[in-house]
């Protein structure tokens, strides 16, 4: 989970920069690697945001400020219960 924690923080910090600078590319890549690394550990809230952003990216929807927010959310939420499973 460290290493899931340490990356997504990475892409979603890629994530806010490239849908700042309008790289839909970039933003669906990023999404899509989200959405796989979070199903792939049982994350299905934020892996579900993942894949309802994603969709909205395919189908070139450009108002995607509320899935920052969401994915945000749910990221914080992964942390806090990851700090409560791990030794201090």
């Amino acid at each position: 989970m460290p290493t899931f924690l340490d990356e997504s923080a990475a892409q979603l910090n890629d994530l806010t920069q490239a849908l700042h600078n309008e790289d839909w590319t970039r933003a669906r890549a990023i999404t899509h690697s989200l959405k796989g690394s979070s199903a792939s550990l049982a994350l299905a809230p934020f892996s579900q945001v993942c894949k309802a952003l994603e969709a909205d990216l395919r189908a070139n929807h450009t108002d995607l400020t509320a899935y920052l927010a969401q994915l945000q959310h749910e990221f914080q939420r992964i942390q806090a219960f990851w700090a409560t499973r791990t030794p201090a």
